[in-house]
């Protein structure tokens, strides 16, 4: 199973929130709680809180080994801006750790967050969202392909980098190579 971005408050995760990005909470078993560095400063993140006409549609699935797919169905779909404080967050969760104090430290930078979430296809969209570089991510969860209800739930993260212009649509899909 993959985890990461917890804190940024991914659902259904122990520590956080969260969510993802936010973004979104997970608590990963054995793993080492880290501080983080960079501090959350509202200035830096202004320009992502403003009204814009561009506009992100995505999908967000992943092929099973029976070679269906499941999707996102119903999970919440994270938006973040691409800076350095994020990029942060993202990068101690690939590492295996959690991060010390985060529900604090969502609460803090809650208003840079934005979220949606998947349609029973598995698709989502955000918009009126202002020119930029982003990060967004979601789950997907889905049973084991065996009878046997004691096996595992397999629960994945995805994350990808999008850019967004003025008055455009940006695609995007979280799947198997996204994963985290």
């Amino acid at each position: 199973m993959a985890h990461a971005f917890s804190q940024i408050e991914l659902p259904g995760r122990a520590v956080v929130t969260a969510g993802l990005l936010a973004a979104a909470g997970l608590a990963l078993g054995g793993c080492a709680s880290v501080e983080k560095t960079l501090s959350f400063d509202a200035k830096t993140h202004a320009a992502a809180l403003a009204k814009g006409t561009a506009r992100i549609e995505g999908e967000g699935f992943i092929r099973r080994r029976n070679a269906w797919l499941a999707r996102c169905s119903g999970e919440v779909v994270y938006l973040v801006p691409d800076t350095p404080y994020f990029r942060e967050w993202v990068d101690i969760y690939r590492s295996g750790n959690t991060i010390e104090n985060a529900p604090a430290l969502n609460e803090r930078h809650k208003g840079a967050v934005r979220r949606t979430q998947c349609n029973m296809k598995g698709q989502f969209t955000f918009e009126n969202l202002p020119a930029g570089k982003w990060l967004v991510a979601t789950r997907v969860t889905y049973d084991s392909e065996a009878t046997i209800s004691i096996l595992p739930m397999y629960d994945y993260t995805f994350l990808t980098e999008v850019e967004t212009k003025a008055g455009e649509t940006t695609p995007v899909i979280l799947s198997n190579p996204n994963r985290i």
